[in-house]
């Protein structure tokens, strides 16, 4: 959970320095479906970002603006925010257009599936139906 508070914090934090003077920040919720889990939107009303920089701004140490940017920082939150929602098993893409702001989607599922595979397992263990639990094995008889 402290994982996911990072990265979401990461991402707000640049909606926060970007934002308009006075702007607006959104953040959503959104369930897509069951299946297929939810997506959470942050959207501010900032600079937006030029569709040939989106990629540098998620690469590790990538930074987009000029020199004089007030906000200039090491460009690892987007990465790291990223990494983040792929080892949830989803994806953080960006969504811009300069002058207009930017949305960062994170999609992730409703249940990561190595989270349910290591429960159904777990269960299965403690109910005796023969798999592996740790170091030990049961075994109907």
């Amino acid at each position: 959970m402290v994982r996911a508070r990072r990265m979401l914090v990461n991402v707000v934090d640049n909606a926060v320095k970007y934002a308009a003077l006075h702007g607006r920040i959104d953040i959503v919720l959104r369930g897509r479906s069951e299946e297929s889990g939810y997506e959470i939107i942050i959207s501010d009303d900032g600079p937006g970002i030029a569709a040939d920089d989106i990629a540098v701004a998620l690469e590790l140490f990538g930074r987009v603006g000029g020199v004089d940017d007030p906000f200039a920082e090491p460009g690892i939150g987007l990465t790291i925010a990223a990494n983040i929602a792929a080892a949830h098993e989803g994806r953080l893409s960006i969504n811009s257009v300069p002058g207009h702001g930017t949305n960062v989607v994170i999609a992730l599922p409703a249940e990561p599936a190595a989270s349910v595979a290591a429960l159904q397992e777990r269960v299965a263990a403690q109910s005796g139906t023969g798999l592996m639990n740790g170091n030990q094995s049961t075994s109907a008889a």
